[in-house]
């Protein structure tokens, strides 16, 4: 059995470190966010943009908080 490819290029070094210390692997992230493998790496890999759902679907998936998976906001 052919072992997943881990997060290699996510556009937010925070997010990377959160998903690879979960131990969750690319497709288990893709089926708990209910969309395709290749809609996972266009968003976290930057890209596509994330819409506001997406975005909550990553954090409720993760457990992090906005700050934690992308970073402080600037105004």
């Amino acid at each position: 059995m052919m072992k997943a490819v881990p997060f290699k290029t996510v556009a937010y070094p925070q997010l990377k470190d959160a998903l690879q210390a979960s131990g969750m692997t690319p497709p288990e992230l893709s089926k708990k966010l209910g969309v395709s493998p290749f809609c996972t790496w266009r968003w976290i890999t930057g890209k596509n943009e994330f819409s506001i759902g997406v975005i909550k679907a990553i954090l409720a998936v993760t457990g992090l908080t906005f700050e934690e998976a992308f970073g402080e906001v600037r105004v």
